[in-house]
């Protein structure tokens, strides 16, 4: 069912995997939805082609990140399963099978035909913006895989509500191909990168697990007040009517320090930020 073709024998060859429909494409890569061969179960596939790049060196780069990711895809349940890797150099394309993200429209079981992914992005389009106990929710599991990462000196640089899925209801980090080892200060200061997607990152931290925790911040901006993240900090109209208020003008708080003008102002780490949303979850304010 697939209409791939390639440079070389044509048809990409994903070991024990059929690829029926493509479901979403970026600049460098395409995602498919595929059915195992072996159990039936559907699976998600990311094409990354040589020929997209114009030089080696990032498609190097992604698919060393992939291999990164790999690792500890599946020792924390904030992130997407990585469950098998393909690389064809003949054929030019890197390839990698991942646990299929929940269906948008709440199909159960999916239909290929029809499937689309349940990102974040698909849930504020469908919703326009979380409420604010949903922001705490799913930011409490975001802060945890990211303190995950963080851990294992490895940071995402792609942190935007596209690459959140849901998968059985809890929402992980996806699109992994900019996860790279943690830089210094230093480095980046001397080397900036502006690499990921610019509305979520500030330069001056990037590729640090401090520029993550801004990214994000923004994130959290976007979801609680439904508003594009180059609008930050400006608030919403109607938000002295907002639900659930305390709990809005805690979340205000926390992405308003995430993204702090000043990065000396901001969180240290993922835990900080974590240990926040839970005495929020728990019902505990800071502001009175």
């Amino acid at each position: 069912m697939s209409d791939i073709h390639n440079p070389g024998s044509g048809q990409p060859q994903i070991p024990d995997h059929e690829l029926l429909r493509k479901i979403g494409e970026g600049s460098f890569g395409e995602v498919w939805i595929a059915r195992s061969r072996a159990t039936g179960r559907h699976r998600a596939v990311k094409l990354i082609r040589r020929s997209k790049f114009q030089d080696s060196r990032p498609f190097e780069v992604e698919f060393a990140g992939v291999r990164k990711f790999e690792e500890v895809s599946r020792q924390h349940e904030g992130f997407v399963d990585i469950l098998h890797i393909r690389r064809d150099d003949e054929e030019g394309y890197f390839a990698y099978v991942m646990e299929l993200a929940d269906d948008a429209g709440g199909a159960n079981p999916i239909d290929p035909e029809s499937y689309a992914p349940r990102t974040l992005a698909a849930e504020l389009q469908r919703t326009g913006r979380l409420t604010p106990s949903e922001c705490v929710r799913v930011s409490l599991d975001l802060t945890a895989a990211l303190g995950e990462l963080h851990r294992r000196s490895l940071v995402h640089r792609d942190i935007k509500p596209t690459n959140i899925v849901f998968v059985r209801g809890a929402p992980k980090l996806a699109d992994i191909g900019l996860v790279t080892e943690i830089r210094s200060d230093e480095a980046v200061a001397e080397h900036p990168t502006f690499t990921g997607t610019p509305d979520f990152i500030d330069p001056r931290v990037h590729g640090t697990a401090r520029g993550d925790l801004f990214s994000f911040g923004k994130v959290l901006y976007q979801i609680a007040t439904g508003l594009h993240p180059r609008d930050f900090p400006s608030l919403p109209e109607g938000v002295r009517s907002i639900a659930e208020p305390e709990v809005f003008w805690e979340l205000n708080r926390i992405f308003s320090k995430a993204c702090d003008r000043d990065p000396a102002m901001r969180f240290r780490n993922a835990e900080e930020i974590h240990q926040e949303l839970k005495l929020l979850n728990a019902g505990t304010w800071v502001i009175r």
